[in-house]
């Protein structure tokens, strides 16, 4: 591969998943490792021709002593080789529930959001890969997930984007390789306590023996399956639309009107409403929900903290038909 190609997929990319609406500044979290440097490269080489400037950012969680401080030192050094500004924020992970993968996700998220208003960034780049999102179509797929959880990690989602998730982790690091770059190794990576490790080191590797560029397929299903997705979303919202009334607070539901919507709409429509109550809404949740209407034993029930009122006393509870 030339170090040309990989440039010219990245601009195709960038413009067929229009990544960059309007001029201004993007964030770049940048670890200091292979994708993000390959990334900060990618995006300093071509986002001229898309009117962007970028900015490094750096999030220090401290969690490992000696090799925190020298990953700081390595993008410090990267971001005068690019000559592009840098902001480093140094944080602490602390035990607020979830596992330490997600809890430093957590803050690295929200450090990142915080930098982009310092320096004024409309838009956070994360170094995700066509591998990542292999592996978060199997995790998701493995613990129970729907559609909308196997159409994750998309190119652009809100202000985040993915820039280099084209692009394969060999294909990374040859154009590393051709750039002469150096970059730094999380030993974490390795460490197969954790679920995406084991999936990345143990699983991809062999699906990958039996058909070769599993990784891509997969992430091309992921593409697939969010466009899908994004249409049975406009459904919804018609139905949500049609049943739904909302009185302050509370949720009124025509379940006669909705009962009459496909089982995949209706589903949906339940999603959608934990969502706009913050709940999380996994299968197993909204499958309890479907429960609890379909039951129509009871005008209120109880679920994740939040009371979801169905009906008010002006209405009627409606048997849902089979």
């Amino acid at each position: 591969m030339k170090q040309r190609e990989l440039e010219q997929r990245a601009i195709n990319f960038f413009r067929e998943k229009k990544l960059f609406s309007e001029p201004g500044t993007i964030l770049v979290a940048c670890s200091g490792g292979a994708d993000s440097v390959a990334m900060a490269h990618l995006l300093k080489k071509t986002t001229g021709i898309f009117s962007q400037k970028i900015v490094l950012a750096h999030i220090n969680h401290n969690l490992r002593e000696k090799e925190s401080k020298n990953d700081e030192r390595f993008v410090i050094e990267l971001a005068k080789k690019l000559e592009t500004p840098i902001e480093v924020m140094s944080v602490k992970v602390g035990n607020f529930g979830g596992t330490l993968e997600q809890r430093a996700r957590t803050i690295r998220h929200s450090a990142l959001y915080y930098l982009t208003k310092r320096v004024n960034a409309n838009i956070i780049a994360i170094g995700h890969n066509a591998g990542d999102r292999a592996e978060t179509v199997l995790h998701n797929l493995a613990r129970g997930s729907g559609l909308t959880g196997i159409s994750a990690m998309q190119p652009k989602n809100d202000r985040i984007i993915r820039p280099i998730l084209f692009a394969t982790r060999p294909e990374i690091l040859s154009y590393l390789k051709l750039l002469g770059e150096s970059f730094v190794q999380d030993e974490t990576n390795m460490d197969l306590k954790y679920s995406r490790n084991r999936i990345r080191h143990k699983i991809i590797p062999e699906l990958e023996k039996v058909f070769k560029g599993a990784s891509r397929s997969i992430a091309r299903f992921a593409s697939i399956a969010n466009d899908e997705s994004i249409f049975l979303d406009n459904l919804t919202k018609q139905v949500f639309d049609s049943c739904v009334k909302v009185s302050g607070e509370e949720f009124i539901v025509d379940t006669r009107l909705l009962s009459e919507s496909d089982p995949v709409l209706i589903r949906r429509v339940i999603r959608m409403l934990l969502m706009k109550k913050h709940e999380t809404p996994t299968l197993s949740i909204v499958d309890s929900v479907l429960g609890n209407i379909k039951s129509h034993k009871r005008k209120h029930f109880q679920l994740g903290g939040f009371d979801f009122q169905l009906f008010n006393e002006i209405m009627k509870i409606s048997p849902l038909r089979d």
